[in-house]
């Protein structure tokens, strides 16, 4: 949690108002309206990502960069919006602000961790009895809860089965029902009745410090490569499981809508 402090001279607040006067001149520039929307959204997301004072300052900008890294963003689209936060700058002449774009190619490739990799990540938490460790890793690889967004998983969001994010995508993520019954043990256990499921004994967030130590010792004991032991690859395992299953359902589908699609012809059709 950041200290708040007094506004100085060289401090720029970034605010819903900057960022409309800036849509505003890119639609004078002929900007088509789905541009624009997309410019809005990823300033969006660094103005619901700042604390409360919404101070821009370059240490608060890598940080948000680092998270998107974290949710399995791609360099690619990481890149649009720092892209998008320059131009703005750059309208709002702090050019002391503007932000390199990440690498791309090798330097940056995210390592893919395996469904096997995985699982052996869990079975060394359990087997060392790190309870916390295992339902976080648990839920970053099956339910793909971004770090940032892990004080959203309550006692009362793992009974209702999803997690619901205010923010301005106000998306859900769903918590499998096996999931689900086992952090309603896990609750129990440790005598958690409402609020924030995964505290610390005074009731804060574990540090993401101290979570990536954790994956990173665990790590050696599953064999895994510790580069593959982080959240940002436990949410891509998740993302591509997803993404590998809807392919395989879309596939299906396209078959038994051309067995339909047949079976009517052999009736109905013109030459039948």
């Amino acid at each position: 949690m950041e200290i708040k402090r007094l506004l100085t001279a060289d401090d720029f607040v970034f605010s819903l108002d900057s960022i409309d006067a800036f849509c505003e001149v890119l639609a004078a520039q002929g900007k088509i309206l789905p541009t624009i929307q997309h410019y809005r959204r990823n300033l969006f997301s660094l103005l619901n990502f700042l604390p409360d004072d919404k101070i821009l300052t370059r240490e608060r900008i890598a940080s948000w960069i680092d998270q998107r890294l974290e949710i399995g963003m791609s360099v690619n689209s990481i890149n649009h919006s720092i892209s998008t936060l320059n131009q703005y700058l750059k309208f709002v002449n702090r050019w002391d602000l503007q932000t390199e774009q990440l690498r791309t190619g090798e330097d940056l490739a995210q390592p893919e961790l395996s469904r096997t990799e995985y699982l052996r990540l869990l079975q060394a938490a359990k087997i060392s009895e790190r309870e916390r460790l295992y339902f976080l890793i648990k839920v970053f690889a099956t339910v793909g809860l971004p770090l940032n967004k892990l004080e959203l998983l309550t006692v009362e969001a793992v009974k209702q089965g999803f997690v619901f994010d205010p923010g301005n995508n106000k998306s859900f993520f769903y918590i499998p029902d096996s999931l689900c019954t086992e952090l309603e043990a896990y609750a129990e256990r440790k005598g958690i009745i409402r609020g924030i499921l995964f505290c610390t004994k005074e009731g804060n967030l574990p540090a993401r410090t101290n979570i990536a130590k954790e994956l990173k010792k665990l790590s050696k004991e599953a064999r895994v490569d510790e580069e593959k032991a982080k959240v940002r690859c436990l949410i891509k395992l998740y993302r591509s499981t997803r993404e590998k299953i809807e392919s395989e359902l879309e596939i299906l589908a396209d078959r038994n809508y051309n067995r339909l699609i047949e079976k009517e012809q052999s009736v109905y059709g013109w030459d039948s």
